[in-house]
């Protein structure tokens, strides 16, 4: 268990840990510890957050801080997912030529504009959750995690494109267990968001929002493409974590 946990923070954040060997089979046992990457990815968002309102940094800074320090940990992993997911889903071309653009590390016009979109709405958000947050600052904690959950179910249910390397190894020795384990992820963490959001309703909308949003961007990937690659898998961490900040602050 510890090696499959090493080879998830290893893959997924940028932490100084011992490099283990990706043996065959491991991947979808390691991917069940992806939620656990969000949660520290987390920690130093909630940290900063603490330090700027003890020393009562103007709310633009702090948001800057805040958003800055939770990417330094995951080390910006999942962005080139999403860049290439940009450019290939909202190009107006056929099957072929999107996989085809899929595939191409080129950066776009479509990614550079979803990559400025994305940090204008997490640097809105950051700024508004610290300069009118009334909820309880241990939301934080699982926002990230849970949309790392969303994707994991996203992995575990939808069709791989043939192409894909990495999928392929995520989903080798996958079993109805790995599935199971990644629901009861998205559950845990539904009902932790609820229960720290102080059981209100508007505390359900952010997870609820979340996985309708992130399941959708799956579907409609596997309608335009055929299938998922881990690039997708990318893009809805990103999009349904961004989501979910935008939400905290709109509705908490």
């Amino acid at each position: 268990m510890i090696k499959l946990l090493l080879i998830c923070l290893g893959m997924f954040t940028k932490l100084p840990l011992p490099i283990v060997d990706w043996d065959e089979g491991k991947g979808p046992g390691a991917l069940c510890f992806l939620p656990v990457a969000g949660l520290i990815t987390a920690v130093p968002i909630m940290a900063v957050m603490y330090v700027c309102d003890y020393f009562a940094v103007p709310p633009l800074v702090a948001g800057a801080f805040m958003l800055v320090s939770g990417y330094l940990v995951c080390g910006f992993v999942h962005f080139d997912g999403y860049m290439d997911t940009a450019d290939s889903l909202l190009s107006a071309r056929d099957r072929e030529t999107k996989l085809r653009i899929l595939k191409d590390s080129t950066v776009g016009a479509f990614s550079v504009i979803a990559i400025v979109t994305l940090l204008i709405v997490d640097f809105a958000a950051f700024t508004t959750i610290y300069s009118t947050y009334s909820f309880n600052i241990l939301s934080l904690l699982f926002i990230p995690a849970l949309s790392r959950a969303i994707g994991d179910v996203v992995l575990f249910n939808y069709e791989p494109l043939s192409s894909s390397g990495i999928m392929k190894y995520f989903k080798t020795g996958q079993t109805k267990k790995h599935n199971v384990i990644a629901i009861l992820w998205v559950i845990i963490l539904s009902a932790g968001l609820f229960f720290v959001g102080y059981c209100e309703v508007s505390a359900l909308i952010i997870p609820i929002s979340c996985i309708i949003v992130g399941l959708w961007i799956a579907k409609h990937a596997e309608k335009e493409l055929g299938g998922i690659n881990g690039d997708i898998v990318g893009a809805v961490i990103v999009i349904t974590e961004a989501l979910g900040y935008l939400l905290l602050g709109a509705v908490m």
